[in-house]
């Protein structure tokens, strides 16, 4: 399902993707973040709408899922 649908209250497009089409963007994502930022230790993913593709990114590359952040240290994806 790849369709663009008018949201009514914004009138923007919106893009309706598969879940597949999804996961193979997570996999793209985390491929890129391997190799431009090899020494990230956190994924901080926002909690209005970040979450689900955080705890993606987590789980495939094998880093930490932050939900707090106390500080912005160095190493970290926002």
């Amino acid at each position: 399902m790849d369709t663009i649908s008018k949201n009514k209250n914004n009138n923007r497009e919106i893009k309706i993707l598969s879940w597949e089409q999804v996961e193979e963007l997570v996999d793209r994502l985390a491929g890129d973040i391997q190799q431009k930022y090899p020494d990230i230790r956190f994924i901080y993913g926002v909690p209005r709408g970040g979450l689900i593709i955080a705890t993606m990114l987590s789980h495939r590359l094998g880093i930490e899922l932050d939900t707090e952040i106390p500080f912005m240290p160095v190493n970290y994806i926002v």
